[in-house]
């Protein structure tokens, strides 16, 4: 009878124990469990005064002495994202420095609001004198105007912040002096990032080729002016109607 009693109080007792184990292993694991959902549901709020976050954001920032720095980078670092998600927020450092979002197909600047490309180049001084046939860049130095600051003096051109549809104008005005036959004869060209895109030419008294077009123009490609004398002699570039002249298309 002893020996039947400890047998009985040991099983009884192995028996109780694991029971007990799995109950407290059960218990954590659901706790476990409602804790996660919990975390999960609530808002997340990031503050010195140990307030609360707003039921309505997934995250609230709070505080009266400090601010949030979005990533920064140049115009470069930003066009080399690869596969942007619309809605995207970064911060320019050069260029039309600001805050640009991409919208799910191009970046646009949002401390412009609604501000769009409007720029116009002319030549200030006289172009020095072209020869015959001889392709030659208009070294616009002199800004009519420009919203985004995106016509680069330096290297006379227009750099697009923004990717989009943009009108582009070329004025040329060709001094009436020179020397040779029909001297006035000469092309308006268009080059985008080095290649010519458009080309117009036209005769008179006064020679004044304009040359337009509506171009499609990614963030960072550049548009410049260009110009040739066709015909055998020399002439000189006038700094009267001689621009470049861009507006970005709205959508």
């Amino acid at each position: 009878m002893p020996s039947f009693d400890i047998n009985f109080s040991y099983s009884n007792y192995t028996a109780l124990y694991n029971t007990s184990k799995m109950k407290k292993e059960i218990i954590l694991v659901l706790s476990l469990f409602f804790l996660s959902i919990a975390g999960f549901s609530q808002s997340v709020s990031i503050n010195t005064d140990n307030s609360s976050a707003d039921t309505s954001a997934i995250l609230e920032l709070k505080s009266t002495n400090k601010g949030v720095l979005i990533p920064r980078m140049t115009m470069t670092q930003r066009n080399a994202i690869f596969s942007p998600k619309a809605g995207l927020l970064v911060y320019q450092t050069d260029n039309t420095t600001g805050f640009y979002f991409y919208n799910g197909t191009t970046w646009n600047n949002l401390s412009t609001g609604t501000v769009t490309t409007k720029t116009r180049a002319y030549l200030g001084n006289a172009q020095p004198v072209l020869v015959a046939r001889a392709i030659t860049k208009v070294l616009l130095d002199t800004k009519s105007f420009d919203v985004l600051n995106e016509f680069d003096l330096t290297n006379h051109r227009f750099v697009a912040s923004t990717s989009g549809y943009y009108f582009v104008k070329g004025s040329l005005a060709l001094d009436n002096s020179g020397t040779g036959a029909n001297v006035k004869t000469g092309n308006a060209y268009i080059y985008i990032n080095g290649t010519m895109v458009s080309a117009f030419q036209i005769q008179g008294s006064y020679d004044n080729p304009i040359v337009s077009d509506l171009i499609y123009l990614n963030a960072g490609d550049y548009v410049e002016l260009w110009c040739a004398l066709t015909q055998a002699g020399s002439i000189t570039v006038s700094s009267l109607y001689t621009y470049l002249s861009i507006f970005k298309v709205q959508p």
